[in-house]
């Protein structure tokens, strides 16, 4: 739970700066919890100082700026909110997106596409500790993995992760599938690089569906091939090591049918794995059309990094970073 405080540190430091009374604070010209998310989800691009004065002018309807809060007292406030905050407040938008508007949908789905990044960070001692270290131009420094889930049919990021940069797209995509407001029945398209049978297997069960560009190392994917056909159904069965670590008893430890399709992309060969196997309601060239579709979670972040700044951050510290990141997410979501 989110804890709001109700009377600021900083409020003595206002009054002494103003040398007023206490009735010049009334509630509203201070610097309370939801002004102080508003002016983190508001897209910041100037000083703390500029900002803060432009919010408060933008508020009250004032015919100039003036200067309210202090970036001292926004320093001391944002040490009280949790990064989850927004978090939640864009659950609550895809709730509500969810079940009032007209979205455009694939035969009745709604069709995500999960993609991770990269974010550079300050290089800071603290934040090479937290979020580990990548290599940059030839030397390192700290950096951390992103990853978001996105419907691409209707532009919107619903679920988006911060985590230290050693962290696998597999892992962040369990955190995925746990916190994200995923609609029942809905439609996963991902890259190769998520080819993964547990993820695959339990997207199959929780009564999902999806569509993935297969590695070419997997068995499955050359069984395919030496059959010489353009799409077929096949068994895609978990690894013998999986098997043994999942049980017999498990529901990842037994395989399961798999449509798998191909088609020319640039001159290559692309082979892609989905579980939609009515090949009359779901012919190739949609399945493809689909996949290419994927393309607009790499365009998302275009918005975010250069549109957004995502990563001009307002501070250096690692819970700093976390509430710029999921700020932005939010607003972009908005």
């Amino acid at each position: 739970m989110i804890s709001i405080v109700e009377e600021p540190l900083y409020f003595e430091d206002l009054k002494k700066k103003h040398r007023t009374s206490p009735n010049y604070f009334i509630r509203d010209r201070i610097l309370t919890f939801p002004l102080l998310t508003l002016y983190l989800a508001n897209f910041i691009k100037g000083s703390s100082q500029d900002e803060l004065d432009q919010l408060f002018k933008a508020i009250h309807k004032l015919d100039v700026p003036e200067r309210m809060v202090t970036p001292s007292a926004l320093c001391q406030a944002r040490k009280k909110l949790s990064h989850e905050v927004f978090i939640d407040l864009q659950d609550a938008v895809c709730d509500f997106v969810n079940g009032n508007a007209p979205l455009v949908t694939y035969h009745g789905m709604r069709v995500f596409a999960i993609y991770g990044s990269t974010m550079i960070l300050p290089d800071t001692s603290e934040n090479r500790e937290h979020f580990g270290t990548a290599s940059n131009k030839g030397s390192k420094r700290a950096m951390a993995r992103i990853s978001t889930f996105h419907d691409i049919l209707n532009r919107i990021t619903i679920d988006g992760l911060i985590r230290p940069y050693t962290v696998g797209e597999t892992t962040m995509t369990w955190d995925h599938l746990e916190d994200a407001r995923l609609p029942a029945g809905s439609l996963i398209v991902m890259d190769r690089g998520y080819t993964d049978f547990r993820i695959l297997k339990t997207l199959f069960l929780d009564g999902h569906q999806f569509c993935v560009r297969v590695r070419s190392d997997l068995r499955i994917y050359k069984e395919f091939l030496r059959s010489g056909r353009d799409e077929m159904i096949l068994d895609y069965q978990p690894s013998v090591d999986l098997g043994r670590i999942e049980g017999p008893n498990s529901r990842l430890s037994k395989g399961f049918r798999v449509r798998m399709v191909r088609f020319p992309v640039e001159g290559q060969e692309c082979v892609l794995m989905t579980s939609l196997l009515d090949s009359k309601t779901f012919p190739i060239h949609e399945i493809g059309d689909l996949y290419h579709q994927r393309w607009e979670v790499e365009e998302s972040y275009k918005v975010k990094k250069c549109r957004m700044k995502l990563e001009a951050l307002s501070g250096s510290t690692p819970a700093i970073i976390r509430q710029d990141f999921h700020a932005k997410v939010f607003a972009e979501c908005l």
